[in-house]
């Protein structure tokens, strides 16, 4: 069987499942990324002074003289004014800043954006994210050809990791420590991308176990994905009507009749929207796809320039969605706190760096600490 056929059965088995509509038109995809941290903390025989008599600006740091044994003295000037307890300051160092890690943290970037654009996040966990069925076979081949042009870029790094230790080592001076930077063979196990099919359903061996207990569970398992449900459509429905509000805002006159900018920005996260609703609408939110449809006619042809200069077309835009978001405020529920965040530039893909510099040594596990300092991809 081809690795394009086990997926295909893959998917057909989890789809299956006897779930809530929502399993039932999704599966989860679990993205993981993993690169080494940039920074670490100040070696604690680093002396940092508590008190000094001297004017200047809260919390600025410079270089004092070296200690008697040999480190440079890193001295907080602190403003006489403001009392602060100088042990709950930390002080940290980059030990990796370099071109090579850069372009790595911005192709994860593209990576977030594709997946933010063909899925949702979940609630069951951090960097899982519903994505509809129909769309799984493309979501899995595009994430592997990720995969594969991470490696080059992952691999110049390593190939100019001496060189980058060399550049660091100038720029850090006496803050520079060899311990910082295992080799280059330890460093390379601390980059991977992996990616798989993830099944919330209730294990069939449990139904050996005791049907009673099975039964218990897949209601629950039932129950959380009808919470799911309700809270994706609540969530889609209160960032496309933050969207409409805004537009409908920027096209209205100001009061003295001179005309709001509509910033391009603004038209192309109501088009990003509008755009990736279809694959999002995991939910299967009816009400919604009439709305967004009809916003995607009146997006139809759009462009700054004629936002800028034709008036009669910003006023024929603004009435059409007046009675969008005329249908929208009888959808819309105010919500205190929302889980899910669809924005396009917030939710990230989960990524494992190391809290502590390099220090991974290609460990499997990777501790809560780290991932809830995780860098965004």
């Amino acid at each position: 069987m081809s690795t394009q056929e086990q997926v295909q059965a893959e998917i057909e088995k989890l789809a299956d499942k006897p779930k809530a509509g929502l399993m039932e038109r999704s599966i989860c995809v679990q993205v993981t990324l993993r690169r080494p941290g940039k920074s670490k903390k100040v070696a604690s025989n680093v002396h940092v002074a508590e008190h000094l008599e001297a004017e200047g600006p809260e919390g600025v740091l410079f270089e004092g003289p070296p200690l008697a044994d040999g480190p440079t003295q890193i001295v907080p000037v602190v403003n006489p004014a403001v009392h602060t307890d100088i042990t709950q300051l930390r002080i940290s160092k980059l030990v990796l800043d370099c071109p090579e890690l850069k372009e790595i943290e911005q192709y994860d970037g593209r990576i977030r954006r594709y997946m933010q654009t063909k899925a949702l996040p979940s609630m069951f966990s951090a960097g899982v994210y519903l994505t509809a069925i129909a769309d799984v076979p493309e979501v899995v081949h595009v994430l592997r050809n990720y995969e594969s042009g991470r490696k080059p870029l992952v691999a110049t790094f390593l190939a100019r990791y001496e060189a980058i230790k060399t550049a660091q080592k100038e720029k850090l001076g006496d803050l520079y420590e060899e311990r910082d930077y295992p080799p280059v063979e330890v460093v390379a196990r601390a980059f991977s991308m992996s990616f798989h099919l993830v099944s919330y359903a209730v294990p069939e061996k449990v139904k050996e176990i005791s049907k009673e207990l099975y039964a218990h569970e897949e209601q629950k398992a039932i129950e959380r994905c009808v919470a799911a449900t309700e809270e994706i459509q609540a969530a889609l429905r209160v960032n496309f009507a933050e969207l409409v509000n805004s537009a409908v805002a920027k096209l209205t006159g100001s009061d003295d009749g001179k005309k709001k900018t509509f910033k391009p920005e603004k038209l192309k996260k109501l088009q990003d929207f509008v755009a990736t609703f279809k694959n999002r609408n995991v939910a299967d939110d009816a009400e919604m796809e009439g709305l967004v449809a009809k916003a995607q006619e009146l997006l139809d042809g759009v462009d700054p320039e004629t936002l800028k200069n034709d008036q009669d077309y910003r006023d024929r835009l603004r009435h059409g969605f007046e009675e969008v978001k005329a249908t929208l405020d009888t959808m819309v529920e105010v919500i205190s706190e929302r889980k899910f965040r669809l924005d396009l530039d917030e939710e990230p893909v989960t990524e494992h760096v190391s809290d502590d510099g390099l220090d991974l040594a290609g460990a499997p596990h990777i501790p809560q600490q780290a991932q809830q300092q995780a860098e965004a991809v």
